[in-house]
């Protein structure tokens, strides 16, 4: 039984087709995939490596972004309120967090020096954009994407994030407070809101949580250098936020009683166990980064285990019918079509046919451009159609590449050349090797 389960977690779940399902089994196969893909991908991008490094750099930046928390709240007059909230938080943590509090305004002061300002302040925001820069890389290591926005756009989008960033922690931890003595006020004056009032008072209890998967969501849609769809960043945002509430609950948990079974060593606990909530921070945040991938994804996987098997016989089949469809259109002067609808109008698993596209730009026979409605690719035929025989598109794929390097150039060798090309001259010649379009 053990042997089945895993033989259809890990094989037979990838050759069900979703489409030849009835709505709500190919629903439960489809999230079924999803939660796999993410907890697979989850170790095989590392991502408890990443999380470790970034644990590291995020704790050399917490001083330098507290700072600049209170630089910015204090500009709004709630540096105050900010301190208190951050303490009231993770009451457990008074002490670390004190000292990291002091720190900061310690560097904030330092950098109010006529001589130092300019140099402290890029000191600071500095020690932020480096965390940034690492949570681009590997969020977009988890897209595969290689390559990153130009540093023009970094910039603007990191002060933009350094800027909000505060903002929003000081949200976060003022909605519920706020809006709980306003409904306690108003309460006092309307009896209608009154009656309503515990109602109400019991959904700001939720507010963190709103606030929280929404930020994890803004996150997952704004960092990856590529088009996030807003369902999966979604639907990212919000494993990732009910994940974060439920483990730091269960960290302020065990943090409170560490202190009280041993003020002396729960003092001493107090520096690890950040390291360790930093840490399940940052792979929580991996986590729903994974799902977000899954969940815009999952569809490339079909057939995933076939995949790698495919022999060169059948992807050049694949290839050619992909290129007859393209040749078809051109001719009937229709617009080109992206991945996605090659792959719905052949019937063709989607992974295939980004594979076998990625090859045919490879070697020349079809382009791809940029769509702008749907920020997107589509494909068409990149050189002259009415040469496509069946030989000319074969040994276009077969010699894209290298096709000489430096090897022992024996006579056999030469031998096996001329035979090759013999054998490629027939096959040009033969009155088998129609255009694809006439077949």
């Amino acid at each position: 039984m053990k042997i089945n389960a895993f033989q259809f977690i890990t094989t037979d779940i990838w050759r069900l087709r979703l489409r030849d399902l009835p709505p709500a089994q190919s629903f439960l196969i489809k999230h079924l995939r999803i939660i796999i893909l993410t907890v697979r991908r989850f170790f095989e991008d590392k991502c408890p490596v990443r999380a470790s490094s970034l644990t590291f750099f995020s704790l050399l930046s917490i001083g330098p972004l507290i700072a600049l928390a209170f630089g910015i709240a204090k500009g709004f007059g709630m540096e105050t309120f900010l301190e208190t909230q951050v303490l009231n938080k993770i009451p457990a943590q008074e002490e670390v967090l004190q000292q990291i509090t002091q720190y900061a305004k310690a560097l904030l002061e330092e950098t109010k020096g006529a001589v130092v300002a300019g140099f402290g302040v890029a000191l600071l925001f500095w020690s932020v954009v480096k965390v940034l820069i690492h949570i681009e890389m590997s969020v977009n290591d988890i897209w595969k994407i290689e390559r990153s926005r130009s540093w023009k756009r970094k910039i603007s989008n990191y002060l933009s994030f350094i800027v909000l960033a505060p903002i929003l922690m000081v949200i976060y931890t003022s909605i519920p407070v706020f809006l709980s003595s306003q409904i306690t006020l108003i309460a006092e004056k309307a009896a209608i809101v009154h009656k309503i009032s515990p109602v109400l008072l019991g959904l700001l209890n939720w507010s963190p949580y709103v606030v929280i998967c929404g930020i994890f969501t803004f996150i997952y849609l704004i960092i990856p250098n590529t088009h996030v769809n807003f369902v999966s960043g979604l639907l990212g945002g919000i494993i990732a936020g009910t994940i974060f509430i439920a483990v730091q609950s269960l960290y302020i948990f065990s943090q409170v009683g560490i202190t009280r079974l041993n003020p002396i060593y729960g003092s001493l606990a107090a520096l690890p166990l950040l390291l360790i909530w930093l840490n399940l921070g940052w792979n929580i945040f991996l986590i729903g980064s994974e799902y977000a991938y899954a969940h815009q994804n999952v569809d490339n996987y079909e057939y995933e285990p076939d995949f790698s098997n495919i022999s060169p016989y059948f992807r050049k089949l694949l290839a050619l019918q992909i290129l007859q469809l393209l040749a078809h259109r051109f001719l009937r002067n229709e617009p080109p079509l992206g991945a996605n609808e090659i792959s719905h109008s052949l019937e063709i698993p989607i992974r295939h046919v980004s594979d076998t596209l990625a090859k045919l730009v490879s070697c020349r026979l079809v382009s791809n451009v940029h769509r702008q409605d749907f920020d997107d690719y589509v494909f068409q035929p990149a050189s002259d159609i009415h040469l496509w025989t069946l030989n000319y598109t074969i040994g276009a794929m077969e010699k894209n590449g290298v096709n000489q390097i430096p090897v022992g150039n024996s006579q056999d060798m030469q031998r096996l050349e001329e035979a090759m090309e013999k054998i490629g001259a027939v096959i040009e010649t033969s009155p088998t090797n129609k255009l694809i379009t006439d077949i």
